[in-house]
């Protein structure tokens, strides 16, 4: 027999610093055989397993993680199932609350949640199992009923350019997906971008994808999701239509150049190498650093791609200039070191590996390349120099 818990009214969200940048969604949707059971999100992580503690009344459950597959209606929220103590009710599990690893930052039921539905309940009088999606708070509802569309174009827009991200999806929620005005799914779709939350991203910019494509501010924004979700082959489509018809745009280009880097290096072990590509982007970064030489990010990109064909004194170059237009990067200096180190340049990969330990304190590889170059060093001078002063005379 099971005990199911009513999936409750909303999401939840908890906030970390800032409350417009929520650190974690997810929902408690029941207690079974099993255990309790329901799913979590980080929307800075959104394909990553989340770790965390669950806390039932006074009663420290322990860390757990959820990285059980999602449901395909819900991509990135990934389930969790814990076993309860022995003795532990279903009414007293209702209570639970899951708790973010510095223990401060919560999930607790909200005000109002489903009460338990009790074991032979028909199906017919359950809650629908899928989670229901966040509803603007009813005092927003009645104030977007007293605007007339201009109006309501012109709050998403205010509250998108100070960056209150959640409040624009709460001013969109209505009608999202089918909104006739693109600027609106527009908004929406780079809110959910901003947030972490790509795969609603992509969802939302699908609109624009579909009947609006000349809009390629969304397009540039629903290919930089998908890349953000690993599938770099549509992404790469989308931004050669939005190059194709902006040649003259930095922005497409690079992001061309930098998803087919990407392919070049097969996502970091992610997906199959595609070296015919190479050319493609080491032409578009190229062109990116060309339209734009404040821009570190092109030559430093263009030196990994330099490094794959085994050319380092090129790349060389190249990351010295990345360097040279972003010096506050500690991890730009810590990538010079490790190339300075690979062409025998031991000094000069110290300085590196130094610059980049000061200009990030808490980076312990910065710390560690230091204290090994510097043995390095150490075993060179005494090495080499103790064994021809004892030579012949």
């Amino acid at each position: 027999m099971s005990t199911k818990i009513a999936p409750a009214a909303a999401i939840w969200a908890a906030p970390l610093g800032d409350a417009a940048a929520p650190a974690l969604l997810g929902l408690i949707e029941g207690v079974t055989e099993q255990g309790l059971e329901g799913w979590l999100c980080d929307p800075a992580r959104p394909l990553s397993p989340v770790i965390f503690q669950l806390r039932v009344a006074d009663q420290d459950l322990g860390r757990h993680i959820a990285n059980l597959p999602p449901r395909p209606q819900a991509p990135g929220r990934l389930r969790f199932c814990v076993k309860l103590p022995p003795g532990m009710s279903p009414q007293a599990a209702q209570g639970a609350v899951i708790l973010a690893l510095d223990g401060q930052r919560g999930l607790s039921r909200p005000t109002g949640a489903a009460a338990l539905i009790a074991p032979g309940t028909s199906a017919a009088t359950r809650a629908p199992s899928a989670e229901p999606k966040p509803q603007p708070a009813p005092e927003l509802t009645h104030l977007l009923d007293q605007l007339d569309a201009p109006q309501q174009l012109a709050m998403v827009e205010k509250s998108f350019q100070a960056k209150e991200w959640p409040l624009v999806l709460a001013l969109t929620e209505r009608g999202a997906g089918t909104a006739l005005d693109p600027r609106l799914v527009t908004f929406r779709g780079r809110a959910f971008f901003y947030l972490g939350r790509h795969a609603e991203a992509v969802e939302a910019l699908r609109f624009i994808q579909t009947r609006h494509p000349q809009r390629h501010t969304a397009m540039l924004f629903l290919g930089r999701a998908l890349a953000q979700l690993g599938q770099l082959p549509e992404a790469r489509e989308v931004l050669a239509h939005c190059r194709t018809a902006n040649p003259a745009e930095p922005r497409y280009v690079f992001e061309a150049g930098r998803i087919a880097a990407r392919l070049v290096q097969g996502d970091d072990g992610q997906a199959e190498p595609r070296p015919d590509l190479m050319e493609e982007a080491t032409t578009l970064l190229r062109q990116a650093f060309e339209m734009r030489p404040e821009d570190h990010r092109p030559p430093r990109l263009l030196a990994q791609l330099a490094l794959l064909q085994r050319r380092l004194n090129e790349a060389l170059s190249l990351l010295q200039i990345a360097v040279a237009l972003a010096p506050q990067q500690a991890e730009l200096h810590m990538e010079l070191a490790r190339l300075l180190t690979r062409l025998n340049r031991l000094e000069e990969a110290l300085e590196a590996a130094k610059l980049a330990a000061a200009l990030d304190p808490l980076r312990d590889g910065a710390a560690f390349a230091v204290r090994i170059l510097q043995r390095w060093l150490e075993a060179r001078r005494t090495g080499p120099l103790s064994i021809g002063e004892a030579g012949p005379a």
